[in-house]
């Protein structure tokens, strides 16, 4: 099972680094990045929910194959 993680508004994504270390799934963790997902394109709600939606299905099918 792989773990993403998702930064909020103002954040990082390596606002979860210590949550990360602490739970020890770090082999199995991806911190998304909201700004490299919408790669220029206006931040809102309907980009980021399909930039989003897009990377979760990567990171699913990627793991699948």
């Amino acid at each position: 099972m792989k773990y993403l993680y998702l930064h909020g508004l103002g954040q990082k994504p390596d606002s979860w680094d210590r949550v990360i270390k602490e739970t020890k799934v770090s082999d199995s963790s991806v911190c998304l990045s909201l700004t490299e997902m919408l790669e220029d394109k206006a931040a809102t709600y309907g980009e980021l929910y399909a930039a989003f939606s897009g990377e979760c299905d990567q990171e699913f099918y990627d793991n699948v194959e």
